[in-house]
């Protein structure tokens, strides 16, 4: 449900004086005249609205601010009350209030409407002759809208049902005032749509109105940048990650990702503060959006097993500009997060960008002698990439390992990777070549083992169901099944 198109089609029932077809006909006349002037209203009404809430929730220090500006009757009127209410909450409330207004705004469910009939659909046009019943809409308006919030923006959705019964009726006063403003200075829309009635019920706020919004006009500007000094920064985002990184190992908290640090934080609390993080993170203005940051979150959501988030973060802090280190790891840690996705292509692609920017890191194997073509599975141990030998022209597999999660010396490894390479049978995988991408520092380690074009064992078993103890004796394991990771 759209904020914006729920209000306005409250507010321009009131004011029309139309009903039924009536209104329909005028709202959708003035949304399809050349001069889109009936949307820029609501654009511009919506717009103040929402950023008079904004000062509602931005704490004692904005409302400081805003006495040096001349309004500490608006703030004893109008904006008081809400901050009353607000402080009543705690600072916690009032912080996760704000986060969840912006994170609603960049969602777009605080914008206005796209056309008349997407407005007129908003509401039954059917007018409130009474006060004391304009009122009573207004606020059960705002539950309506309130119910809708509940589950996304839990703190929104209190703020506009619960601040002592005033939010409703403020929030859609502002919304009429501002309306009506934007209106009058359109002379054509001024003919037909009247906001008598509507200026009676809200005359006690009038004056409040219009000193915020001169304010909102004159210190626009100045206004954003103070609002946003209060709001969730950077500062806050980094301290709330430093303590939950501080739970992992050293290792998972710098260089590239590992498959340990995959979904290790598994309690709800966990999940919670993830999900609180990419809140704030979400009404972070997409500038601040550092690679630090991007990092950090990315791994939390790792750790807590959300790879789809994890990969969005790390694709994002390897698209921005700097250090080709910084971009390479980050390439590489959206490999990692692809893969738990098993999104083999994907994973594939953000791999030779990660080696692209540095190979001496990220380059799993001689590339130069093994040409990857696909990636056939991966798991706990390690990857299987589909290879053609540079020289020979042959496919073969290339399987590399992480040795972290051996918990041996490989040089063991690669010794019965020795005795495989002596045997010959039907049912064992020939091992072609082996060693260390890095040789100097014995890292990276790899081997080539013969390829041959067969189901994996989970795809046989789904089409054939489990084998039977005749078919594993009688029957050449490879011709049953590819192994996994």
């Amino acid at each position: 449900m759209n904020l914006a198109n729920k209000i306005a089609a409250f507010i321009l029932r009131q004011a029309i004086g139309e009903v039924g077809d009536k209104a329909f006909v005028l709202i959708e006349r003035y949304y399809t005249d050349p001069t889109k002037a009936l949307p820029k209203a609501i654009d511009k009404a919506n717009t103040q609205t929402w950023r008079v809430i904004e000062l509602a929730l931005a704490g004692d220090s904005m409302m400081g601010w805003l006495k040096g500006k001349m309004v500490s009757g608006v703030e004893r009127g109008i904006l008081g009350p809400l901050k009353e209410w607000v402080q009543g909450q705690g600072e916690d409330f009032r912080r996760n209030c704000l986060l969840d207004l912006r994170a609603a705004r960049q969602a777009g469910l605080l914008t206005g409407a796209a056309t008349g009939q997407e407005l007129v659909a908003a509401g039954d046009f059917t007018r409130m002759t009474d006060p004391d019943a304009v009122l009573d809409g207004a606020q059960a308006l705002m539950v309506e809208v309130g119910a809708a919030l509940r589950i996304a923006y839990p703190n929104l959705a209190r703020f506009l049902v619960d601040a002592n019964g005033r939010t409703g009726a403020l929030l859609v006063s502002a919304f009429g005032y501002f309306l009506r403003q934007a209106v009058a200075s359109q002379p054509g829309l001024c003919d037909e749509i009247q906001f008598k009635r509507l200026s009676q019920i809200w005359h006690a706020q009038a004056q409040g109105w219009e000193a915020l919004g001169r304010l909102l006009t004159e210190q626009g500007e100045a206004l954003a940048a103070e609002l946003e000094r209060f709001g969730a920064g950077q500062a806050e985002i980094k301290d709330m990650l430093r303590k939950v990184l501080d739970r992992l190992p050293e290792s998972a908290r710098r260089g590239s990702v590992s498959p340990r640090l995959s979904a290790s934080l598994r309690s709800v609390a966990d999940v919670r503060l993830f999900e609180e993080l990419e809140r704030r993170l979400n009404a972070l203005p997409t500038e601040q959006h550092t690679p630090e940051i991007l990092d950090a979150v990315g791994r939390l959501a790792m750790a807590v097993g959300v790879f789809s988030q994890a990969e969005a973060h790390f694709a994002q802090s390897a698209a921005q500009p700097g250090p080709e280190s910084t971009r390479a790891e980050a390439y590489y840690n959206t490999y990692r997060a692809l893969l738990e996705q098993k999104r083999w292509d994907d994973a594939l692609v953000a791999l030779l960008a990660a080696v692209r920017l540095d190979p001496e890191r990220f380059a799993l194997f001689p590339l130069t002698k093994y040409t990857p073509k696909r990636i056939l599975g991966a798991g706990g141990f390690g990857v299987a990439f589909l290879c053609e030998h540079a020289y020979l022209r042959r496919h073969l597999v290339i399987k590399t390992f992480h040795t972290e999660a051996l918990e041996r010396d490989f040089d063991e490894v690669f010794r019965e990777g020795e005795f495989l390479s002596n045997l010959r049978h039907p049912a064992i995988i020939q091992v072609i070549d082996g060693g260390y991408t890095n040789e100097s520092h014995k890292q990276r380690p790899y081997l080539a083992l013969e390829y041959f074009a067969a189901p994996t064992l989970d795809g046989y078993l789904v089409q054939h169901g489990c084998l039977t103890v005749l078919q594993d004796l009688s029957k050449p394991i490879h011709t049953v099944y590819m192994p996994d990771f």
